[in-house]
């Protein structure tokens, strides 16, 4: 809304007035005389054990001094993974079938890299086989991933609060088993049979079961 100047002259004036009025004041200055705190703020930082062994150290022995474990069978088992690993800068490396290496990972840094992934920042709580591929296509591996994803899946709070409801029962079904042998079966009585050319009766029968109709001829039927 526009107001022409000659209208706004009072508030104009008013405006002004504020800002040509001196204020006495008298200002005080606070001086602290306590000393400030001496003791000094550490952050914990979390380091492995670079002794700890884990399922890189007789790869990394092979690839780096060329020893293998005395057994026949596990030095073979090296030698194929290592057919695959690399070592750059310090840091054990595997190559995917795609060609891309991927990081491998200790224990403690999968566990880190599965909660980051799942509930992190940018988590999306995917469920274990989606969170295998997560992470494979974020560069890190570890033998067991597929394993360590589902169990980290099925121990989330949130995960398991948002599933869907299970109806499937918890023991497995079992079926009814007769108390007494053909107890599932009826019996009728068909008399009497009215007779036919040939003085020949006829029963019909049929199986439930198969559905089966089976056409039988009594002959001399005893009285």
């Amino acid at each position: 809304m526009h107001v022409p100047r000659e209208e706004n002259a009072l508030a104009d004036a008013l405006s002004k007035l504020a800002t040509a009025t001196n204020f006495k004041s008298e200002r005080h200055v606070i001086v602290s005389k306590e000393h400030s705190l001496e003791e000094s703020v550490v952050g914990a930082i979390e380091v492995e054990d670079a002794g700890e062994e884990s399922w890189m150290t007789p790869i990394r022995a092979y690839l780096l001094h060329g020893t293998v474990p005395e057994d026949a069978r596990q030095a073979w088992q090296v030698r194929r993974k290592a057919a695959r690993c690399a070592i750059l800068d310090g840091q054990m490396y595997k190559r995917s079938h795609s060609g891309t290496y991927l990081r491998c990972l200790t224990k403690g840094e999968a566990e880190k890299a599965i909660a980051e992934v799942h509930q992190g920042a940018c988590g999306m709580h995917a469920r274990g086989r989606s969170l295998e591929k997560v992470l494979l296509r974020q560069g890190y591996y570890w033998p067991s991933i597929r394993k360590d994803a589902k169990s980290h899946v099925d121990s989330c709070h949130q995960c398991q609060i948002h599933a869907h409801d299970v109806h499937v029962p918890q023991t497995p079904m079992q079926g009814n088993v007769g108390a007494w042998s053909f107890s599932q079966w009826g019996m009728d009585l068909l008399v009497p049979f009215p007779k036919e050319p040939g003085q020949m009766k006829y029963l019909i029968v049929v199986t439930i079961l198969t559905g089966s109709i089976r056409l039988i001829w009594i002959i001399g039927l005893v009285k």
